[in-house]
């Protein structure tokens, strides 16, 4: 399995002077594991972009160095713990940190590990996930999920452990994931007449089809389907996992993306006043 990453601030953010608050980490291991996370930091907390660093990178930390198979054989309450002290303790860490702040450091987390036979999802929030198989069937959708008045879970959440979902899927059965934060989720949803399914199956049959295969190819993608400069307010994260072994070549770092010049291009020579 390889692994090709999207990060893109979002034009109200941009415009706002506000960082972008979405984060994704990745490794694909000389043994074949393939371990990806993202998360998407509350608005409302002061060290978002910060909480969604740390969650993404302790998870992906957490997986790389624990084998899958003896993760799979504790019970799920036991795992739940696992993942949600190693996000809490990165946390921690964070000189700014204090329990008496923790809601400061609110997260959202999706995660995808491949190792072996088997694969795993955790998702925990907001934002979606969808697998396919070589047919182009989906065979695994985890939808968003919200609190009342529009909030969500995090990391630090005390209903965490109740909120985290974790499953597991046969290897066999995997041609292909797609991970996304809540931004790029109205605009799947959008394209895809109210599914946001559709656009993710779309997205991962041109992954499968060897029509994606470099990290240009995901953002091209991901901007020719976004049709209005209004889906692109809030940052974008996105984590697209295929069999494809060119994928994941590139090893530079990850740039992230500004939506806000890519739409203000779309719209030249009026520029700005467009978007």
């Amino acid at each position: 399995m390889n692994i090709i990453p999207y990060l893109g601030r979002g034009i109200g953010h941009e415009r706002a002077g506000v960082p972008c608050q979405d984060a994704v980490c990745w490794r694909v291991c000389a043994d074949g594991k393939a371990v990806m996370a993202l998360s998407d930091g509350a608005g409302s907390a002061e060290f978002a972009k910060e909480a969604a660093e740390l969650t993404a990178q302790s998870v992906v930390d957490f997986f790389v160095s624990a084998p899958l198979s003896d993760f799979l054989t504790r019970e799920e309450a036991g795992q739940k713990a696992d993942i949600l002290r190693a996000v809490r303790e990165a946390l921690e860490r964070h000189p700014s940190y204090q329990p008496e702040n923790a809601g400061q450091f609110s997260a959202t987390l999706l995660f995808t590990v491949a190792e072996g036979e088997s694969v795993l999802f955790g998702h925990l929030g907001d934002g979606a996930a969808y697998a396919e198989n070589d047919a182009g069937e989906l065979v695994y959708e985890s939808e968003p999920e919200k609190r009342g008045e529009g909030g969500t879970y995090f990391g630090v959440s005390p209903e965490a452990p109740r909120h985290l979902r974790l499953t597991v899927r046969d290897a066999g059965e995997i041609a292909g994931a797609v991970l996304l934060s809540d931004g790029p989720y109205t605009m799947f949803r959008n394209r895809g007449g109210g599914a946001a399914r559709e656009t993710a199956r779309e997205l991962m049959d041109y992954a499968r089809e060897n029509q994606l295969t470099r990290r240009s190819h995901l953002r091209d993608a991901l901007s020719q389907m976004a049709e209005y400069p209004g889906e692109r307010l809030d940052d974008w994260s996105v984590l697209l996992l295929t069999r494809n072994q060119d994928a994941g070549a590139d090893a530079s770092e990850l740039e992230t993306v500004s939506m806000l010049d890519e739409e203000t291009e779309k719209y030249q020579p009026g520029g700005d006043d467009h978007v």
